[in-house]
């Protein structure tokens, strides 16, 4: 997610790094004709996660952050990744792909 918190700090600005990264590399590569993004995963079912999400309030606060109310699939995050993998999406560079189910809005 794009979201900080106190006691994320580190965590936080990697994920930036990154974003940066994407911008500052999208340029570069572009010359090649190579695209460069960055998808951003909201909170998502996977093996990091299951055994907090079990949790319910940590469970409802997740789904609380969709605008579906569900936690997202790794499959939901796989779909966007193969979105802008395609050949459909090669005037896309430089951009940041929330695939969070609306958590920011």
């Amino acid at each position: 997610t794009r979201i900080a918190a106190p006691s994320h700090v580190v965590y936080a600005a990697s994920k930036a790094a990154l974003e940066n990264m994407t911008l500052a590399l999208a340029p570069y590569f572009g010359t090649r004709n190579i695209t460069v993004n960055n998808v951003v995963p909201g909170y998502t079912l996977t093996d990091m996660s299951r055994d907090w999400l079990q949790d319910k309030d940590a469970e409802a606060f997740a789904k609380s952050q969709s605008v579906f109310n569900k936690v997202g699939a790794p499959e939901d995050v796989a779909d966007a990744v193969s979105l802008i993998t395609s050949t459909q999406a090669h005037w896309i560079t430089g951009q940041v792909i929330d695939a969070t189910g609306g958590a920011r809005l």
